[in-house]
């Protein structure tokens, strides 16, 4: 374990262990989750919530299904069934609009559809503006923002939550609309016929396209939900010959690839990687019914490479928010830094002039925690709680303190998660500063949650 530059929290012992229950009370205004109505009293969660007025030029007041997800499951595991299930079923009318099914069915009729420089945008979408009734697009200057939604991880994601709430009677099949029905079973379906054992996405970094093993882990998880939980509810209308077969398929490419994310290319390629903190999906919160406990350990030490001392790595050389990122944001506009680097050569021009050693530091040891609990969970070797217990201290220690400017030069809120630290250079004097991207609501979920789970431990 990387010991931190950050200051010792106030609920962190002299002998490193976390008093975990206290710290939830303490910061329960810090980690509540950001609730947003819309015009329809509909309920939905930002990706974070600045104080920059309305229209954050980041456009990190959008929702993404990923971080809307975890959301969900951190409501749910406080206990707000009533206000988890509302913000799951605002994604569930998401993707049973018009447009959304319209994707599902042309890709399903078309797989050659993901081919070209058209398919980033139709694939079913992954992010939307939340304030939009009709949960449009996020718009720039009047038009779709392009954005590469091949996210299988997402759609996993989202198809897990909706079979949660099934299982756990937040949901009744039987109550759902006929579209959101539709929608939802046209995913497993969807991920046969466009191969997603072998398909190249754009992952949970939202970059260049690979084979990545966390988006096809999290799918065969998913496929297994649906087996699981569909073949109850629906039992008329899911082809469970087909459902079994691609979770076959999945799990061959997953015994082929991991411990490591998209090792199916030459090692100079940029799409080859050993190492990456997505891969913490698969140990949390999918639970892969025929992976061995041996292959998830290799996960776990895979990914144990990019522990830092203010944060995780992404990946080693990950150029976003990067040493002098935000720098010279007066000339810089904010679209330009958060826009879609899914392109080679957009990837290459993010990262060109990026010091190595420069990487964002992100705010992953909650779900390094949750991760070690699982094994925890799995062993009751008490090394592994103390594991969690480590990174668990470590998270809190990245909480702003008051008065703290973050990397842009530019105040940000006290008490606060953010969504990294980011390296700042003074020459060669090294010193870390929070995201401008702070507070994160998915770094409250995963905290909050490795927090309870701690506790209950």
């Amino acid at each position: 374990m990387i010991a931190s530059v950050l200051p010792r929290s106030p609920w962190e012992n002299e002998d490193g262990s976390v008093r975990a229950a206290e710290a939830l009370l303490a910061l329960q205004d810090s980690l509540s989750i950001a609730l947003v109505a819309d015009d329809r009293g509909d309920l939905w969660i930002p990706a974070a919530v600045r104080d920059v007025g309305d229209d954050d030029p980041t456009h990190y007041d959008a929702v993404w299904v990923r971080d809307a997800v975890w959301g969900y499951w951190a409501l749910a595991d406080e206990g707000r069934d009533e206000d988890a299930t509302k913000v799951l079923r605002k994604l569930s009318r998401y993707f049973a609009t018009p447009a959304q099914l319209q994707r599902l069915e042309a890709l399903m009729e078309n797989p050659r559809l993901l081919q070209g420089p058209a398919s980033a945008m139709a694939v079913p979408h992954i992010r939307f503006n939340g304030r939009s009734v009709s949960m449009d697009d996020v718009q720039v200057e009047g038009h779709p923002q392009r954005w590469n939604h091949k996210q299988n991880d997402a759609l996993a994601l989202f198809f897990a939550a909706m079979m949660d709430a099934l299982e756990n009677g937040r949901l009744r099949w039987d109550a759902l609309p006929a579209n959101e029905q539709k929608a939802v079973l046209a995913f497993p379906a969807y991920w046969s016929a466009v191969d997603f054992a072998t398909m190249e996405d754009s992952g949970a970094w939202e970059e260049v396209e690979r084979r990545n093993s966390s988006s096809i882990g999290l799918v065969t998880w998913a496929l297994e939900r649906a087996e699981a939980v569909l073949s109850r509810v629906a039992p008329v209308a899911i082809d469970r010959a087909r459902v079994r077969a691609a979770i076959e398929t999945g799990y061959q490419t997953l015994w082929r690839q991991l411990p490591f994310e998209s090792p199916a290319y030459a090692t100079d390629d940029v799409r080859y990687r050993e190492a990456d903190a997505a891969l913490l999906s698969l140990l949390y919160p999918a639970r892969l019914q025929r992976l061995a406990p041996e292959k998830l350990d290799s996960i776990l030490e895979t990914v144990g490479r990019l522990v830092r001392p203010a944060g995780v790595l992404r990946y080693e050389g990950d150029a976003y928010q990067c040493a002098g990122y935000w720098k010279g944001a007066e000339e810089t506009t904010h679209e330009v830094r958060t826009d879609d680097c899914s392109r080679p050569e957009d990837f290459a021009a993010r990262a060109a002039g990026r010091r190595p050693d420069g990487e964002a530091e992100w705010f992953f040891d909650s779900w390094f925690a949750l991760a070690w609990l699982r094994r925890f969970d799995r062993t009751q070797d008490p090394a592994d709680r103390r594991r969690a217990e480590q990174h668990v201290a470590r998270a809190l220690r990245q909480r702003t303190a008051a008065d703290v400017l973050g990397a842009d030069g530019k105040p940000v809120p006290a008490n606060a998660f953010p969504e990294s630290y980011n390296v700042v250079f003074d020459g060669e004097t090294r010193a870390y500063a929070p995201s401008p991207i702070t507070p994160l609501n998915w770094a409250k979920a995963s905290l909050a949650m490795a927090l309870r789970a701690l506790a209950k431990r």
